[in-house]
């Protein structure tokens, strides 16, 4: 029996919020078991790692500790007969960020023929390089200068994550904010709204209230601020997944072959367990009605910009493969509500046997 170091055991638990609709099969080394069956009693499984960890395990007969490197996803797997498809919404939160700013090279960067690397295209776009001039570096500096503006972290976070004096932080935001100057425009104008009316609106009509937008101290006024950029966006990302599972939920409760049933949701991304016969029609469902949400004319929404999903399959989930062959079907074939409203519409008392979804997501 695997004993896991007091830090390292953190590690392999300290779970944050996610959905969990239905439990998983984990199929642990022997060695690992102890530390699986904590993890499966946890609910919440978004914050188990996608990337290897180590774990000491301590003395081994030659009174010598052991560092294993394990992948804590890979002990998920789906069941006998069944596939893990996982639908990634590609880009969801710099996609709405580029509709809510209205800025003309980042709506540039997504209407144009879909480019294989935003980030970076992106980079290329910001640092007035060349794409191939593009490093692995410049990438990743990039993704992380955009992200603290989604986020609404400040200069001293962007110069922890990206390891640099807060001074050049600072001239890397400002160098992007200048460069993509309606972004700037967005995030002045959010905060002053909600300034005003002491709350923020998802794109889906959804309110938080801010009351510390007022507070005298500083510090709780300026993380207020951060909030209220963060929740238009973030907020905003998560309507789209939400709809998103709502209308899968109809889709499968209203097929009579489909059985589909939801395991998770991490972020912008949907785990669903599925038979392997019905990976081809699920896929193509799950795409096409994932990417029809730039239009739902029940609350007025037409983004600006198109939504990608990316598809990937794997009996574990720790080892999933990118599915191509997903061609998006029209969802409303299969889904008629889809584009009449943003509610779904009442399910059948007598449902197909076979349907897993939590009927939850119906409500």
């Amino acid at each position: 029996m695997l004993a896991v170091a007091p830090l390292d055991h953190l590690r392999m638990i300290q779970l944050s919020s996610a959905v969990v609709t239905a439990p998983v099969r984990l199929q642990p080394p022997p060695c690992f078991a102890s530390s699986v069956e904590t993890v499966a009693k946890l609910k919440n499984i978004q914050g188990i790692s996608k990337h290897p960890i180590q774990i000491t395990r301590p003395q081994n007969f030659q009174g010598k500790d052991e560092l294993l490197t394990i992948s804590p996803r890979a002990v998920f797997v789906s069941s006998e007969g069944h596939t893990f498809l996982a639908a990634d919404f590609s880009q969801i939160e710099l996609r709405i960020l580029a509709h809510l700013s209205g800025d003309p090279e980042l709506l540039k960067l997504f209407q144009e023929s879909e480019r294989d690397d935003v980030f970076s295209t992106l980079t290329s776009q910001w640092k007035d390089i060349s794409p191939e001039r593009v490093t692995h570096a410049d990438r990743e500096q990039t993704k992380k200068v955009v992200y603290s503006v989604v986020y609404g972290a400040g200069k001293e976070r962007l110069a922890a994550c990206l390891g640099v004096p807060v001074q050049e932080a600072a001239q890397f935001l400002e160098s992007f904010l200048q460069k993509y100057k309606k972004i700037k425009d967005f995030t002045q104008a959010t905060i002053a709204r909600c300034h005003q009316t002491g709350c923020v609106v998802s794109i889906m009509g959804r309110r938080r209230p801010l009351p510390r937008i007022r507070a005298r101290d500083p510090q709780l006024r300026a993380q207020a601020e951060r909030q209220a950029v963060n929740f238009v966006v973030q907020g905003s990302a998560a309507d789209l997944c939400k709809m998103a599972m709502i209308h899968l939920f109809t889709a499968v409760a209203t097929s009579p072959i489909l059985t589909a049933r939801l395991v998770a949701q991490i972020h912008d991304e949907l785990l669903f367990e599925v038979e392997d016969s019905q990976i081809p029609e699920f896929a193509a469902l799950v795409r096409g009605t994932m990417e029809a949400l730039q239009h739902v004319p029940a609350v007025e929404l037409q983004l600006q910009v198109p939504l990608k999903v990316s598809l990937s399959v794997g009996r574990s989930w720790g080892h999933l493969a990118p599915l191509q062959e997903a061609p998006a079907c029209d969802p409303t074939t299969v889904l008629p509500s889809l584009q009449a409203t943003a509610q779904p519409p009442l399910v059948p008392e007598r449902l197909p046997p076979c349907t897993h979804f939590s009927p939850s997501f119906g409500l």
